[in-house]
């Protein structure tokens, strides 16, 4: 019952607004969330999204920080949930 959120850096009021907004309304659900930065570092994007499923979680959101890193191309089986929401302009 948790779901993992993996965020960029460089919008940190957007994603601590974003954080506060899912945990309000998964907590009612019986989930609870785990956040990891990636620090804008494509490498740390990467190795979170690869091993976040791995942690026992239920589901993932994903604010990609660039157009390089692809679903697919990270290993993450097709029937795991899987939510990529897009960042601000």
């Amino acid at each position: 019952m948790s779901v993992a959120l993996v965020v960029p850096g460089g919008i940190p009021y957007f994603s601590g607004a974003l954080v506060e907004c899912i945990e309000r309304e998964l907590r009612p659900l019986g989930y609870e969330t785990l956040v990891g930065h990636s620090t804008g570092e494509p490498s740390n994007e990467s190795k979170l999204i690869r091993t976040m499923p791995g942690k026992g979680i239920d589901g993932l959101l994903w604010i990609p920080y660039g157009k390089k890193l692809r679903p697919k191309d990270l290993a993450i089986a097709d029937t795991f949930p899987l939510v990529l929401l897009d960042r601000p302009g």
